[in-house]
């Protein structure tokens, strides 16, 4: 018989909608926006209903009644986020508001990374209209709010040209990422996810407005380095480049055309916004299935992950699991936090920059999760499971070291330069070759070459660290074993 505690409670859906509605106060986007109406009627038309309602807030927008009533009921959805930005535009509501309106519907919030973006923040900050945030889209060369129905135009995807050039107009623009070392890097937690291990392939054409027959193609190695060619019908010509090779085997010379420059850094500029585009990305988890990573942390295996609830996306919860040898912990959040801890705070505040909401609940027993949820941390316990065996079995590792390090990197690593007599042999004069087979740890316990490649795989970098590692678990590879990961009898705590 199953005694009376937390273990045994069972919550059904309408229960956790319930606690969702007590913790975001708005169980749905209609609820939200009716409430707005009805607190700008009272503070700014003396709570007359007639003045403004649904009807009013459609004619604001130049939208038909029926289909705006459609969209914020839910009967009839919308993919254009412009629609929910006009409708937070039109209420007067704050930047807060606006994020919150978006989690609702659900739809990406506002990004300062996104250059029309950010000028929508400062438009909510400033208090402009609807038409008053179109001319200035409009002033700064970007499209206005995308309201019509059907009009089948996409929204913040092109490139917006800030810089006015006197004599050059752009055919095209192709900015691709890419990543670097994409398959070792795939091996390596310490690459995994990170947002600068993508690079980006610049391209564009250009015209010259009074001679279109006149066309040039910009290229940018790596979002620096340009090359301009001339487009010719037998191909083209490269013309110039700061690129330094070209500039010494190909007796290719800078560009001193200021439109051409201007249009150099048009394209710098833009892929500069790309790269924005794709940090952001990278910081959200609900643009991946699931994530997982793997530290060392002072001697100790830490395993966590995150992953989105995509089966209920209008509760907005993202789900995390960290487990080690001292225990296991489940947290649910409304933004996702796996970046954070993959960067540490540091690194990440300097690329991302906005504080993080705190988790809304935290358990550390599966038992104690409600059913709704659980079925979601249990998958997350799979995957810890599955990860740990990938890296006791070298599918994957901390790092890498044989994708990153040749033999003479990894002497240096360890500082055994000497104690292993190491030597380069004339035939192979980059590569420090060991003379002894083993040398004797801090431990007592022989240390071989196989056993420095396998510490570095699981991010020990010292000989201290090794011996220690040796001593607290009885063998390297046992540091990757983790007991927590078979039984959660923990209790729950609200945070």
């Amino acid at each position: 018989m199953k005694s009376n505690n937390t273990h045994d409670k069972k919550y059904n859906y309408s229960k956790l909608v319930d606690t969702r509605k007590q913790e975001s106060q708005y169980i749905s986007f209609s609820i939200f926006i009716d409430e707005k109406i009805h607190d700008l009627r009272n503070n700014f038309f003396d709570g007359e209903a007639r003045k403004f309602n649904r009807y009013t807030l459609s004619k604001t927008l130049g939208m038909e009644h029926s289909t705006l009533t459609k969209i914020i009921n839910g009967s009839q959805g919308t993919r254009k986020r412009d629609v929910i930005i006009g409708i937070c535009f039109a209420l007067r509501l704050t930047e807060s508001e606006a994020n919150q309106a978006l989690d609702l519907y659900p739809m990406a919030q506002l990004n300062p990374y996104n250059l029309r973006d950010l000028v929508i923040i400062h438009a909510l900050r400033d208090g402009l209209s609807v038409e008053e945030l179109n001319e200035t889209l409009l002033d700064h060369k970007m499209p206005k709010l995308n309201l019509v129905r059907g009009d089948g135009k996409k929204e913040d995807r092109g490139f917006y040209y800030p810089y006015d050039s006197t004599a050059y107009e752009e055919e095209n623009v192709d900015i691709v990422p890419y990543c670097i070392d994409e398959d070792s890097s795939a091996l390596s937690l310490h690459e995994r996810y990170h947002p600068e291990r993508y690079d980006y392939e610049s391209t564009m054409v250009i015209r010259n407005k009074e001679d279109p027959m006149v066309r040039y193609r910009l290229r940018l190695d790596s979002g620096e380095r340009y090359t301009i060619s001339m487009l010719t019908d037998d191909g083209e010509r490269c013309l110039y480049s700061d690129d330094y090779f070209r500039k010494k085997y190909d007796n290719v010379c800078p560009c001193d055309d200021p439109d051409l420059l201007n249009e150099v850094t048009k394209l710098k500029e833009y892929t500069v916004r790309k790269a924005r585009y794709v940090h952001s990305m990278c910081n959200d988890t609900r643009n991946y299935k699931v994530r997982f990573d793997a530290i060392n942390d002072n001697g100790t295996l830490v395993i966590y992950g995150e992953s989105f609830n995509f089966d209920s996306p209008e509760l907005n919860e993202y789900y995390q699991i960290e487990v080690s040898i001292n225990g296991c912990v489940f947290t649910v959040t409304n933004s996702s936090r796996f970046m954070e801890r993959y960067l540490g705070e540091a690194s990440w505040m300097k690329l991302y920059g906005t504080p993080l909401s705190q988790p809304t609940r935290t358990y550390t027993a599966l038992g104690d999760v409600a059913d709704e949820r659980r079925k979601h941390f249990a998958n997350l316990l799979d995957c810890a499971r599955d990860l740990v065996s990938d890296l006791q079995n070298k599918k994957l590792f901390l790092f890498n070291a044989k994708a990153w390090l040749d033999i003479d990197d990894l002497m240096h690593l360890f500082k055994v330069e000497e104690q292993f007599d190491c030597y380069q042999p004339e035939d192979s004069p980059y590569d420090a070759l060991p003379r002894k087979e083993e040398i004797i740890g801090l431990d007592g316990n022989p240390i071989t070459v196989d056993d420095l490649w396998r510490a570095a795989e699981l991010d020990i970098a010292s000989i201290e660290e090794l011996c220690s590692a040796r001593e607290r678990y009885g063998s390297l590879e046992k540091f990757l074993d983790i007991d927590a990961l078979d039984g959660h009898s923990f209790s729950e705590k609200n945070v």
